[in-house]
C-alpha cells in the first residue's frame, strides 16, 4: 500500500523504519521521508504505529517537545499544510504511482478499470474521474473500449504548463512576483545556454535567427523563441516554467491580436539580441539582455495592459479546459475568497453556454488543480477552494521526471530560486513565518540528538520549502515544492551514502544561519547565507560524485 504519495514510500518501508526504531513520525521522515511534505499521510503513519504497539492511540498530537521511544508525537501541524486529501486526489495520485513505477513506458498497460479500482479501493466511477483528468496531461492513455484498459502515457508540456498558470492564477501572482521570477528564471535559462552551447541545442536558435524570429502569429513566435532558449540550455526543467510563466502573462494581459502585434518587432529585436549572445557563447551578456528584456516586455505591457479585472468572461468554450480557464477568470474578477460560490450548475451552464457535461469535467479539473470543487444538494454548483500548490507541484514534479531530470539540473535551477527565496522572506517574513521556521530547525536538532542521521527527513527538507513558502511568492514556492519532490524521489529510489554526524551538523548550521537572517528580517544576509549553503552543498556533491548529498537537501 503506498502511503506517502510525495516521497512515493509504502506501508513496506515505514514497517520497517518503525523496526529499526522509529518510534514517532518525526523518527519515520527522518528515516524515508513520509509525512515531511504534505501532510496527508500521516494518519496512517500513526495509525501503523498504533499498529506496530509503539504509539499511544489516545497522545495529543504534538504533546511533547522531545517524545520518548515509546510516544507516538506526530509533526507539529503545518500552516501550509492542505486539506486531507478526498478519494479523488488520492486516486489521482495512486495512478501516478503505478506510472513512476512502470518506468514511464509509453503504452505499457497498468491494468483494466475494474481491477484498477479493486487495486486502489475505489468505486469505478472515482477511478474513471481519476483516469479522465489524468489522460487530459497524458500521462495515461484510456482505451475507448468496454474492457477499459488504462496504459502509460506521454505527459504534453502544454497541458502541464497550463495547470500550473492556473494554480498561480488562481493563488494571486501579481505581475511584480511576475516579473521578478522570470528574470531569475530565463536570466538562468540564457546563461546556461550560453554555457552549453551544444551543437544540437543551438540549432532552434540558428533557425530562429535565420527565418528573422517572425511568425503570422506573433504570441507563439515569442513562445517559441523561449522554448529555443531553453533547448539551447540542455536542461528540460527550464522550457516548462518558461512556459508556464508565459501563460501566466498571458491570463494578466488579456487576449489581444493588436497589442501582440505591436509588441512583436520590438520583441523580435531584443530575442535576436538574446540569442546572438547565446550562439557566441557570451554568458553574461545572455543573461543580462534577457533580464533587460523581461524588464522592457512589462514596461511596455504596463502602458498597454488591459484591465481584465472589468471584463467579462468569454461565452461559449469548446473544451473543458476553456471553462476551467474562463471559471478562473471569473473567481478572479469578481474577488471570490474560498467557500465561496461561484455559480449553480444551471447558472454556470447557462452562462457560459456549455453542456452539464462539460461544466463536470471542468470541476474535476478544478478540483484537480485544487481552485475549486464542486458541491452537491440544494445550494450545489462550483464552490472556490483555498490555492494549495502540493497537487500542481506534484504535477510538475511528475513532468520533470518523465523528461529525465537530474540531480545538476535540479540544482541549476534550486540555485536562482531559493536565493530569491530567501531574499524574499527576509524582506517579508512574519510572526507566524518565523514560529514555523523555528520549529523545523527544531525538529531537525531533535534528530540530532536522538543520534539520527537523516536519509530523508523532515527538517532537511521542510527548512528549505518553508522558506519558500514564507517568502511569500506563489511562484518560487510552487517551483522549490516541486524541484524538491523530483530530488526526494530520486534519490529514495536511488539510494544514498550514509551521512556523518560531522555532515549533518553542518547541514543544520547551514540551515540555522539562513533561518535566524530572515526572522530578523535581513534579506542581503539570508540571501548571502543561502548561498554559501548552496555553494557548500554543491562542493560536497561534486566530492561525492553525481547523485550525492546535494540532492538529499
Amino acid at each position: 500500500m503506498l502511503v506517502c504519495h510525495c516521497a512515493a514510500v509504502n506501508d513496506r518501508v515505514i514497517r520497517a523504519a518503525i523496526a529499526a526504531g522509529a518510534h514517532d513520525l518525526l523518527a519515520v521522515a527522518a528515516y524515508c521521508g513520509a509525512g515531511s511534505f504534505c501532510g496527508g499521510c500521516q494518519p496512517t503513519i500513526v495509525a501503523l504505529l498504533v499498529e506496530a504497539g509503539v504509539a499511544d492511540p489516545n497522545a495529543p498530537a504534538g504533546s511533547a517537545a522531545e517524545p520518548s521511544s515509546a510516544a507516538a508525537t506526530p509533526l507539529q501541524p503545518a500552516a501550509r499544510r492542505g486539506p486531507r486529501r478526498e478519494p479523488f486526489r488520492s486516486v489521482v495520485r495512486a495512478v501516478e504511482e503505478d506510472v513512476l513505477a512502470a518506468g514511464w513506458v509509453g503504452g505499457q498497460m497498468l491494468g483494466r478499470a475494474t481491477e484498477l479500482a479493486r487495486r486502489y479501493g475505489c468505486t469505478r466511477a472515482t477511478l474513471e474521474r481519476a483516469v479522465w483528468v489524468l489522460e487530459q496531461h497524458g500521462i495515461v492513455q484510456a482505451d475507448p473500449d468496454a474492457n477499459g484498459h488504462v496504459r502509460v502515457g506521454r505527459p504534453t508540456a502544454e497541458a502541464i504548463a497550463e495547470a500550473a498558470a492556473l494554480h498561480l492564477w488562481s493563488a494571486g501572482t501579481s505581475i511584480d512576483q511576475l516579473i521578478a521570477a522570470r528574470r531569475v528564471l530565463e536570466g538562468a535559462m540564457a546563461q546556461s545556454a550560453a554555457a552549453t552551447r551544444a551543437a544540437p541545442g543551438v540549432r532552434p536558435l540558428f533557425r530562429w535567427l535565420a527565418g528573422g524570429g517572425e511568425s503570422a502569429d506573433p504570441r507563439n513566435a515569442a513562445l517559441a523563441f523561449h522554448l529555443a532558449v531553453a533547448e539551447a540550455s540542455g536542461n528540460p526543467a527550464f522550457a516548462i516554467l518558461a512556459h508556464t510563466l508565459i501563460r501566466v502573462t498571458r491570463l494578466h494581459r488579456g487576449s489581444s491580436p493588436r497589442r501582440s502585434a505591436l509588441d512583436s518587432s520590438t520583441s523580435t529585436s531584443e530575442h535576436r539580441a538574446i540569442a546572438e549572445a547565446v550562439v557566441s557563447g557570451d554568458r553574461q551578456a545572455a543573461a543580462a539582455r534577457s533580464r533587460e528584456h523581461i524588464d522592457a516586455f512589462y514596461a511596455r505591457s504596463a502602458t498597454a495592459r488591459e484591465d481584465i479585472t472589468g471584463m467579462e468572461p468569454p461565452p461559449n468554450p469548446t473544451s473543458a479546459v476553456e471553462l476551467v480557464r474562463a471559471l478562473a477568470r471569473e473567481i478572479h474578477r469578481r474577488a471570490l475568497r474560498p467557500g465561496q460560490l461561484v455559480g449553480s450548475q444551471r447558472e454556470l451552464a447557462e452562462r457560459y453556454g456549455v453542456a452539464p457535461d462539460m461544466l463536470q469535467q471542468a470541476a474535476t479539473l478544478l478540483e484537480y488543480y485544487a481552485v475549486g470543487h464542486q458541491r452537491v444538494g440544494g445550494e450545489g454548483g462550483v464552490v472556490v477552494s483555498a490555492p494549495d500548490p502540493w497537487p500542481t507541484a506534484q504535477l510538475l514534479a511528475l513532468y520533470l521526471e518523465h523528461v529525465g531530470v537530474g540531480g545538476e539540473q535540479l540544482f541549476a535551477l534550486r540555485r536562482p530560486l531559493e536565493l530569491a527565496a530567501a531574499r524574499s522572506a527576509g524582506e517579508t517574513i512574519t510572526p507566524d513565518g518565523a514560529e514555523l521556521l523555528r520549529r523545523r530547525l527544531g525538529e531537525e536538532r531533535q534528530v540530532q540528538r536522538r543520534g539520527q542521521h537523516p536519509t530523508l527527513g523532515a527538517g532537511h527538507h521542510d527548512v528549505h520549502v518553508v522558506i519558500a513558502e514564507v517568502s511569500g511568492d506563489p511562484v518560487v514556492r510552487l517551483f522549490v515544492d516541486a524541484l524538491k519532490l523530483v530530488a526526494v524521489r530520486s534519490v529514495a529510489r536511488g539510494g544514498l551514502r550514509t551521512a556523518t554526524p560531522s555532515w549533518d551538523a553542518r547541514l543544520a548550521d547551514d540551515h540555522e544561519a539562513v533561518v535566524h537572517a530572515i526572522v530578523a528580517g535581513d534579506p542581503d544576509a539570508a540571501r548571502d547565507r543561502m548561498a554559501r549553503h548552496l555553494d557548500w552543498l554543491a562542493a560536497s556533491a561534486s566530492a561525492a560524485g553525481a547523485g550525492g548529498r546535494a540532492g538529499r537537501d
